[in-house]
């Protein structure tokens, strides 16, 4: 597979946590009618087990589950020390990431990108070959280059929310009616990755060919083998993801409260989500910059938020408003580009407006899986 600006260290090679998030208090108006599906690997191996309380008054930890989260041939671990780094070594100085406010431009007004009207499409993904994928009017699946020619890969009345590239070419859509995750094949077949999920949202494919992925109750993860791994629960709101693999860390929304979150896997074990910051709205997608700092859409209003972290992702102030006044029309997710014409350095923002933005920070994304 193709991973840009970075080369991934740790992958999942056995996830099977699940643990509890007590600190999580918020709710969503959309998560009233989805349930979610807690199921478990059996097939993975349970090496120890820690029973304890999920009331946050305690001290006592929370049932956790220690599962392996280094891929079968690394030698080598994340750095969570909290020591905090000022440069990458992919060559970008990160003491000189552009200040904000910064300009969304909207692009591409010539294509047909779904509104929530027409179905409720909010989400996008770079196959790192030059085109841009998202859903367009009357269903359809469509891969947009960067001069704005599209092509209709296949149609489709499942109605989504979260859209990702796989390694193999394939598309992950995150069907939230019908509780599934589908997959889209470049021939444009249709069919399911997983099943009974609740209202799915968020997804993230990860270097292992499994995703992960959010309903608003939980954060779950499926296998390159499709088993069904309940990881944080419950976690009310959860909406955007994102897996860190070098800093084995998990980022998630909560689209209720407004927070920012993470959860750290350790030696194995998933612990307890923390916050490590909110904004005044209900932050949807999340994405990061090659320097490790988290960016978030706004969908309530809008908005798009950058929040620095250090190198154990810890946060440096609040997060900041990046784009001065908001943007003309609905977004909910953001990516940075990846692929011939899209800008590496400059963030991609869509969501139930119907319409495309491009925000250039000056600072290139994390990597990402895209296409082999």
């Amino acid at each position: 597979m193709t991973l840009r600006n970075a080369s991934l260290v740790l992958g999942l090679a056995g996830l099977a946590a699940c643990s509890s998030d007590p600190s999580d208090n918020g709710t969503d108006a959309s998560s009233s009618s989805t349930s979610a599906t807690t199921a478990t690997d059996t097939s993975a191996t349970t090496m120890s087990t820690t029973q304890g309380s999920s009331d946050e008054s305690t001290t006592t930890a929370p049932s956790t589950t220690m599962v392996d989260t280094t891929s079968a041939d690394s030698s080598s671990s994340a750095d969570t020390s909290g020591s905090e780094s000022t440069t990458d070594t992919s060559g970008f100085d990160c003491t000189m990431v552009p200040p904000a406010p910064f300009v969304a431009e909207r692009i591409l007004d010539e294509v047909p990108f779904q509104t929530f009207a027409e179905g409720g499409a909010e989400d996008l993904g770079f196959d790192g070959l030059g085109h841009l994928a998202a859903r367009g009017v009357g269903g359809a699946y469509l891969l947009v280059a960067a001069d704005g020619t599209y092509e209709e890969v296949t149609t489709d009345g499942d109605p989504t929310y979260g859209l990702r590239f796989l390694a193999n070419g394939d598309l992950v859509a995150a069907a939230y009616q019908a509780s599934d995750i589908l997959r889209i094949t470049p021939d444009g077949d249709v069919s399911d990755f997983a099943t009974g999920l609740g209202g799915v949202n968020g997804l993230f494919p990860d270097s292992m060919g499994g995703v992960w992925y959010t309903n608003f109750q939980l954060v779950g993860y499926i296998t390159a083998q499709g088993n069904q791994i309940s990881v944080i629960t419950p976690a009310s709101g959860a909406n955007g993801i994102w897996f860190d693999e070098v800093r084995q860390i998990v980022f998630f929304t909560n689209y209720g409260s407004g927070a920012l979150r993470k959860a750290d896997l350790i030696d194995g074990v998933a612990q307890p989500a923390v916050d490590v910051g909110s904004i005044p709205g209900s932050p949807d997608g999340i994405t990061f910059d090659v320097c490790g700092n988290l960016y978030v859409n706004d969908q309530e209003n809008s908005d798009m938020y950058r929040l620095f972290l250090d190198a154990a992702a810890e946060p440096l102030g609040e997060p900041e408003l990046l784009v001065e006044g908001g943007f003309p029309t609905n977004v909910a997710n953001a990516q940075f580009g990846s692929g011939d014409g899209w800008e590496p350095d400059s963030l991609y923002a869509i969501g139930g407006g119907g319409a495309l933005y491009r925000v250039d920070v000056g600072v290139p994304g994390e990597a990402y899986v895209t296409v082999q």
